[in-house]
Order: structure tokens, then sequence, then C-alpha cells
């Protein structure tokens, strides 16, 4: 059986599985069939694919947690470099970026860029690149 969630709308979900031996879908971490699950919570919940679930809290994520760039000083920069270790770091002499190792949630960490003297900072999915960071604080520098 494919993973699916048991969904209410709002930013949690509980994971479904299908126990072969009870032939009952249960909720994982609890044994309660999905039926007492829903009963118990009196709220309206829905099954969705976990592909689609994935897709909706990574959005949301987004909106929530995603904020503009931010210049900070070089201070700044560096306690966070040393920190903890930098993950996806990378200096080519005038641009550097380095990702926290610790996410806030999901895909979402703390960037940390530099762009000949200046620095950012800013909460962001980690697979944007250098590039991507490059292009965004030049266009939110610009308005």
């Amino acid at each position: 059986m494919n993973r699916i969630l048991l969904f209410n709308g709002d930013e949690w979900g509980n994971e479904v599985y299908y126990h072969k031996n009870l032939k009952k879908c249960m909720i994982r971490y609890t044994q309660k069939t999905l039926q007492e699950y829903i009963f118990e919570e009196n709220r309206e919940y829905r099954i969705i694919k976990w592909d689609d679930y994935l897709v909706y809290k990574n959005q949301y994520n987004k909106e929530k947690y995603c904020k503009p760039w931010i210049e900070v000083d070089k201070d700044y920069f560096f306690e966070k470099l040393e920190c903890l270790p930098p993950f996806k770091w990378i200096n080519d002499g005038f641009n550097e970026r380095f990702l926290m190792s610790e996410y806030m949630t999901h895909n979402l960490t703390e960037h940390n860029v530099r762009i000949g003297n200046k620095y950012y900072t800013s909460i962001c999915p980690d697979t944007m690149t250098l590039e991507q960071s490059i292009i965004e604080i030049t266009n939110e520098n610009q308005n």
C-alpha cells in the first residue's frame, strides 16, 4: 500500500497505514483505527496521497517561514559559519554561500550569502542555489 495521510487542512496530518493482521487502517504511532481516531478528534478529515501532501506542506512552509533577504554584518555571517558545520558551502572568491546544517522545518534552513563585501541572510528551501539567491537579493534591493 502506498503511504497516505489523514489530512485536516491545517499544518499537521497523521500517517495512515494498513495493518495486515488486523485488516484495518490504523493511525501510525497509535493503536487507534482510522474510524476511532476521526470520531475522537471530532474533526473533518480527508485522505490524500503522501506525495500530494508533501507538495502542500512544502508550499505551506515556504509561505509561512520564508522571509525577504536582510542585510547583516560580517560578524553575524562568520558567527553562523562557525557555530555549526556549514552545509552546501560554496565560495568562488567574490560570492559565498552556506546553509545552516540545523533545519527549521522539513526542507527550510537559514541561508547566509556574501556578495562582495555585503552579507545577507534568509530562510529558504535547501534546494535554492547560490545563483538563485543572488538573483533574489538583487531583485529585492532594486525595489
